[in-house]
């Protein structure tokens, strides 16, 4: 056996233990644990918004008609030059449950959206802090209840899905599946005790935890970051729990064109090299078992050495990645057709490389975008 071939053997063990193992638990044996509903301890809906004065006035109504007794919603507005101030106070004289702060300017060296979420989480009223963005919705009026009902005993984290809108074009498709393949890693390996990341669009954590870690100040000036990093330093698996109910779920406007987009994964990405040392570990042997997965495959099959062997070895591995693949897809309802998956597995070849040129070049390009306030956006 070639060396090339011991590398994909390395390559295909590694993938069948993440999609078998790893993925695969969580795909099979999660369920959802019972909750204490007549709870019903006070929450803050904290949302931080920039220039987002048409979807504030098209999905708050959403936020503020919640089936909850005891929640208020905060919309910090940072240093909006749109409508957003006049919007916000017509909701303020019609929600009694509604406030909102003004920032007009941020300090040197803190970054935009943690300072106004910062402010957003001093001005609280309740311990149980919910997060989400200007440009999401909730599925359900049930959506803060459920969200609400997680955080008991010890729980001081949750967990939760924002899928994007769905539309018919490819880059909505690509959008989609980056979406859910995200999801269920970082689902999956919090299933396993080792959380590692969560999104804004649908995130709760305590009051009490974000200032017994002192907030955001180690990560302050960095451009994102505000959720995935802060549940990478404090989430464990035993504060930390997963909400995934259907009408627990935030939709969330997508990007409409590639360079939005584009724009969307360089702040993404750019804070993934602060993560802790092991979830780097695990996340690089995922990201580069596929890379050698696929390359190394067609690299041997194209020299025509054991055909036979590699084909029953690929198809093996692609058999067990589209059954984990469709139980989460189907348990988190998505939208993105099925029959795309292996597709855009194998994109996701192109994908790193994209990614990966990204986040060494990110240092170069994140000042210029925090200072352009035409372009950010929370």
């Amino acid at each position: 056996m070639t060396f090339l071939s011991l590398l994909f053997g390395l390559s295909l063990t590694i993938q069948c233990l993440f999609w078998g193992i790893i993925f695969g638990r969580f795909a099979f044996f999660y369920t959802s644990k019972s909750t204490k509903k007549a709870q019903c301890r006070g929450v803050s809906l904290i949302i931080c918004a920039r220039n987002e004065a048409t979807n504030l006035r098209q999905f708050l109504p959403l936020w503020l008609s919640q089936n909850y007794p005891n929640y208020e919603v905060i919309v910090v507005d940072d240093r909006s030059e749109d409508q957003t101030p006049e919007i916000l106070q017509q909701f303020a004289e019609k929600y009694p449950h509604f406030r909102f702060l003004t920032i007009d300017q941020k300090p040197i060296n803190f970054n935009g959206k943690k300072y106004a979420l910062e402010q957003g989480i001093k001005s609280t009223q309740h311990d149980i802090i919910l997060l989400t963005d200007a440009d999401c919705y909730p599925v359900s009026p049930e959506n803060i209840r459920l969200r609400a009902e997680a955080f008991h005993d010890q729980t001081e984290v949750i967990l939760g899905y924002s899928p994007y809108k769905f539309t018919s074009n490819f880059l909505n498709f690509v959008i989609q599946y980056e979406t859910l393949y995200t999801a269920i890693q970082y689902f999956s390996l919090a299933f396993w005790g080792h959380p590692y990341m969560g999104v804004g669009r649908n995130l709760g954590y305590s009051r009490q935890l974000f200032y017994q870690k002192n907030g955001f100040d180690k990560y302050k000036a960095i451009i994102g970051g505000d959720d995935d990093l802060f549940i990478n330093q404090n989430a464990t698996a035993e504060n930390t729990r997963l909400v995934i109910d259907s009408e627990s779920q935030i939709i969330s406007i997508p990007e409409q064109t590639w360079q939005a987009w584009f724009q969307q994964k360089k702040r993404h990405l750019s804070v993934g090299k602060f993560y802790r040392w092991q979830h780097k570990l695990i996340l690089g042997s995922l990201a580069l078992s596929q890379l050698g997965f696929w390359f190394l495959f067609w690299l041997i099959f194209f020299s025509q050495e054991n055909q036979i062997f590699f084909w029953i070895s690929f198809l093996t591995r692609q058999s067990i990645m589209f059954l984990v693949f469709k139980r989460i897809h189907n348990r988190l309802q998505s939208s993105l057709p099925l029959r795309f998956v292996f597709i855009f597995d194998f994109l996701y070849l192109f994908y790193y490389t994209f990614t990966g040129f990204i986040s060494l070049i990110s240092k170069k390009t994140a000042w210029k975008e925090e200072n352009d306030s035409s372009r950010i956006k929370h």
